[in-house]
C-alpha cells in the first residue's frame, strides 16, 4: 500500500493539471494532495451527483474547479458531427 501511495504522489508531479470525470465523494482526498502540490484540478461531476465532500470542505471546495457535466453536454454531444471515410473489409 505504501509502495502504491509513494508511486501515486510522484506521478502527481509529473503533471501540471487534473480533470476528475465522477461526482463522488471517495475521491476527495486526492484533490487534497493536489491543492497540496498546487496542481489545478477540475471536477466534471454528472446532475446531482456531486458528493458533499466536495461542498461541505471550504478548502477543498475554493482549490477546485466543478463543473457539471450538464454544462458540458452541448461540446459533447454526438449529433451533427462528420463522419470519416468508412473502412472496407475484404
Amino acid at each position: 500500500m505504501l509502495r502504491s501511495r509513494k508511486r501515486f504522489c510522484s506521478a502527481l508531479d509529473t503533471y501540471q493539471g487534473f480533470i476528475l470525470v465522477s461526482g463522488d465523494g471517495d475521491y476527495a482526498p486526492i484533490f487534497d494532495a493536489l491543492r497540496e502540490r498546487r496542481k489545478q484540478a477540475i471536477l466534471v461531476f454528472p446532475k446531482g451527483g456531486l458528493g458533499r465532500e466536495y461542498i461541505e470542505d471550504e478548502q477543498r471546495k475554493r482549490a477546485i474547479f466543478l463543473c457539471s457535466l450538464e454544462r458540458l453536454r452541448p461540446f459533447i454531444e454526438t449529433k451533427n458531427i462528420p463522419t470519416g471515410p468508412k473502412s472496407h473489409r475484404a
